[in-house]
């Protein structure tokens, strides 16, 4: 993808409607009390420099090398300490890392397995901690996404919710097929931009003999660990394409309009 077109999702995500959408997430992920946020699919890094600034732990991978400068450089200007690294779904798992809150923006809508794409995404979260799941609604259409820019977000940077409104047209997946069977504790929807949007939020089940603590310390120790070792997910990236690995909905994977 084009340095422009980073520049443009850049735009799109630093909008009062995105910033709606973020905040309505991070609320619904609950006090941060030193927990990991890990963003998938990042793009140029809005929602995890949001979790940052609101206390997570937060990191961001995106398999787009300019989705990941620009997503650095936001976090320079804005002063916060986030780590961004080029990474696909696939990748992030074999890395073997895990964190209390994993988020998933408009991702799995532009994928083609989704199944496959959710079994992967719930790998990247620590023993009952959560999965937060943001996808737009049927009712993302230009006429409506117009009424809701003329009666709250009239102002030139919002201009991108009728791109968004356009480009997705009413098209959009159903989540609850997906996530009825899956194995987790609980799941509660919320509703954004009135109703055009869902967060999703999955509570991981919390296995046998683990504590809350002990959960949290699987998950620090994932995290420490790839500190420790330098584990950077551009050099995964770049080692598993040398190695032949063909594209897959990892490494394609990004959060998009």
């Amino acid at each position: 993808m084009s340095k422009l077109s980073a520049y443009l999702f850049d735009w799109l995500q630093h909008s009062d409607c995105y910033r709606e959408i973020h905040a309505a997430a991070i609320a619904a992920a609950g006090a941060p009390e030193g927990r990991g946020w890990l963003d998938i699919g990042c793009g140029p890094g809005a929602l995890a420099i949001h979790a940052a600034v609101s206390g997570f732990d937060a990191c961001g991978y995106d398999p787009d090398s300019d989705m990941i400068d620009r997503a650095k450089a936001r976090a320079r200007s804005a002063m916060v300490s986030v780590k961004f690294g080029q990474s696909g779904l696939t990748d992030a798992v074999d890395c073997g890392i895990r964190a209390e809150v994993v988020s998933a923006a408009s991702l799995l809508f532009v994928l083609a397995d989704r199944d496959a794409a959710l079994r992967d995404l719930m790998k990247l979260v620590a023993p009952g901690g959560l999965l937060i799941l943001i996808e737009t609604t049927r009712t993302m259409t230009p006429a409506n996404a117009l009424a809701l820019f003329l009666r709250r977000f009239r102002h030139p940077r919002n201009l991108g919710l009728l791109l968004w409104g356009l480009v997705r047209g009413g098209k959009a997946i159903d989540l609850e097929p997906l996530i009825v069977n899956l194995p987790v504790a609980s799941h509660t929807t919320h509703h954004v931009l009135d109703g055009m949007v869902t967060i999703s939020v999955l509570r991981m089940a919390m296995p046998a003999g683990i504590a809350l603590d002990g959960a949290r310390q699987v998950a620090e120790n994932h995290r420490s660990k790839m500190e420790m070792l330098d584990v950077d997910p551009p050099d995964l990236l770049s080692a598993r394409k040398r190695a032949g690995h063909s594209g897959d909905h990892g490494d394609r994977a990004a959060g998009r309009l």
